[in-house]
C-alpha cells in the first residue's frame, strides 16, 4: 500500500502479510516514512476536499467506504473516500494536514478501544482532533465491553464534542485517555477550572460553582 504526503508524493509503503510477521503480534510492517502519511480509498486528494472519513486502519478504512448499514448503522451512501492515517499517534497529525489545506466536510470514523487498561486511545485521538477542527466523531458500538472498529461492526455513536463545555470536554478527555496522557489532562482541567473561579466571592457563590463544574 503507498503512503502519500499532503503534496502527493509517494514517502513510504506498507506491507501486508497473510500470518504474524516472526515475533510480532500483527501482520504489517512499513518501509520509508509514515508520519503525516495517509492513504486514500476511493480517490485522491482532491476528491476529499468537500468531504471524507478519517480513520486509523486499512481494513476500518475499507469497512467504512464500503458500509452500507441499515438505521443505527454506518451507511457511507455517498461514496465519500476514506483517508487512512496507519495508527492512532497520525490520525491528528494527517487531519491538520487537510484541514490546513482547506479541507471541508471532513468527519473522524474513530476506533472503540474500550476494555483496554491502558485508556481508549482510539476516543481519546479523535476527541483530540475533533475539537481542534470541530469535527463530527463516529464511534463504533461494542457489545460486550472488548475494543472494537468498524471492521467489526456498522453499529455507532455519535460523539459531537464541540457542542461541550471546555471543562465537560476535559472530563470527559480523561475518561478515555492514555495512562501516558492523564497528567497533562488534569493540569488543563485545574486552568480550566481556575479561569471559572472569580477572584473574590462568598461561600454561597464557592458551592454554587462546584456544583455547576
Amino acid at each position: 500500500v503507498q503512503i502519500f504526503n499532503i503534496h502527493q508524493q509517494v514517502i513510504g509503503y506498507q506491507h501486508l502479510y497473510a500470518k504474524n510477521l516472526p515475533n510480532r503480534n500483527d501482520n504489517k510492517d512499513f518501509v520509508g516514512q509514515v508520519g503525516e502519511g495517509f492513504a486514500i480509498i476511493g480517490g485522491t486528494f482532491d476528491d476529499c476536499i468537500n468531504g471524507a472519513y478519517h480513520v486509523e486502519g486499512l481494513s476500518t478504512g475499507l469497512a467504512v467506504y464500503h458500509a452500507n448499514g441499515a438505521k443505527g448503522e454506518l451507511n457511507n451512501k455517498h461514496h465519500l473516500p476514506v483517508v487512512v492515517s496507519f495508527s492512532a499517534n497520525n490520525l491528528g497529525k494527517v487531519i491538520d494536514a487537510f484541514m490546513a489545506r482547506g479541507c471541508e466536510n471532513q468527519r473522524i470514523a474513530a476506533d472503540n478501544d474500550c476494555g483496554k487498561t491502558s485508556g481508549n486511545t482510539g476516543v481519546y485521538v479523535a476527541m483530540v482532533a475533533a475539537q481542534k477542527h470541530n469535527l463530527p466523531i463516529f464511534v463504533p458500538v461494542s457489545k460486550d465491553g472488548t475494543a472494537v472498529d468498524f471492521a467489526d461492526t456498522l453499529a455507532f455513536k455519535t460523539l459531537n464534542v464541540n457542542k461541550m463545555r471546555y471543562v465537560d470536554f476535559l472530563k470527559k478527555l480523561s475518561d478515555v485517555a492514555p495512562t501516558g496522557q492523564l497528567r497533562r489532562l488534569f493540569t488543563m482541567l485545574a486552568n480550566a477550572m481556575a479561569g471559572c473561579v472569580p477572584s473574590k466571592m462568598g461561600k454561597e457563590t464557592a458551592i454554587a460553582l462546584i456544583h455547576d463544574l
